[in-house]
């Protein structure tokens, strides 16, 4: 499981400045939330909609830090179980 951390707290705790400054959290992921907000697996009905959240790893971890990413979908014929399209979306990755 991955951990996101929030704002570390830039004084120690205890001093005069601690209450100004967030906490130091911790978060396991996903959250129950996430899991509810996600883009559920699955075959959607010709005409249907589906909405949801997609989440995407800690780009972090990779080095050096791309500066653009691509979300890319497959979309597959459920009943010939053929390919018909690709979805390609650009992200760039920005740093807080």
């Amino acid at each position: 499981m991955q951990k996101m951390c929030g704002r570390a707290a830039l004084s120690p705790r205890g001093t005069y400045y601690s209450r100004y400054y967030p906490l130091y959290a911790e978060y396991q992921l996903p959250t129950g939330e996430m899991l509810v907000r996600a883009l559920p697996e699955g075959v959607i009905d010709p005409g249907g909609r589906i909405t949801g959240f997609v989440y995407f790893e800690d780009l972090e971890s990779i080095e050096p830090t791309p500066d653009r990413v691509t979300f890319r979908y497959v979309l597959v014929d459920a009943e010939a179980n053929r390919r018909f399209g690709v979805v390609e979306i650009p992200f760039d990755v920005v740093e807080d």
